[in-house]
């Protein structure tokens, strides 16, 4: 996750909002990986479906804890 805290950082040192920094999730990754990264820096979630379909996770879940 450090490669991602990095990239965040210099995104923000740059101007960007937090809010306009969308983090995806990805087929083989468990979305609670990133979910500190994201609490920590207020950033937005992206909901992939096709990634989604390929990772079995629960959609309910991720949009109970993410809408």
């Amino acid at each position: 996750m450090n490669g991602l805290r990095e990239t965040v950082e210099s995104l923000l040192a740059a101007g960007l909002k937090p809010r306009s920094i969308a983090v995806e999730n990805l087929a083989g990754v468990p979305f609670s990986a990133f979910e500190g990264i994201i609490r920590e820096y207020d950033l937005s979630v992206c909901l992939d479906i096709g990634h989604w379909l390929r990772s079995f996770e629960d959609p309910f879940e991720f949009i109970s804890n993410w809408a």
